[in-house]
């Protein structure tokens, strides 16, 4: 699965907002049809980025019988330094709409550290007083 980062902020943004207060959410549990099923194996999917990358920690996802990714829970999840520092970055929609801008022009296709990279750079041009 590619990596959307717009469900990347998303996520760093609910965690940070709602830290302690998530639900589970199960894909087998729920009868919804197999998109909404899509939406959430994409969630875990990036949920499991996050906290490969050092982004978030304590997430656990849950796995069928067969090993498969089918929920997450974010009852207990929080936000690393680093997520916190990279969310800082993106967290503004104007800011987030020129990095995305940006990387979409280039390829559409970097690793997050070069899009912190470049959220950092546009976070520290915004700040520097003339």
């Amino acid at each position: 699965m590619k990596r959307d980062y717009d469900t990347i902020r998303d996520i760093l943004l609910y965690v940070e907002s709602l830290h302690m207060k998530g639900e589970p959410v199960y894909c087998e549990s729920l009868d919804i049809n197999s998109e909404d099923k899509i939406k959430i194996y994409k969630l875990c999917v990036h949920c499991d980025m996050l906290q490969d990358a050092g982004y978030i920690k304590n997430i656990y996802l849950q796995k069928n019988g067969k090993g498969q990714l089918c929920g997450v829970n974010l009852n207990i999840a929080e936000l690393t330094m680093k997520g916190h520092d990279f969310l800082d970055n993106i967290r503004d929609n104007n800011q987030w709409t020129k990095i995305k801008q940006f990387f979409m022009k280039e390829s559409g296709n970097l690793a997050i550290s070069i899009v912190e990279n470049i959220a950092y750079e546009l976070a520290k041009r915004s700040i520097l007083i003339p």
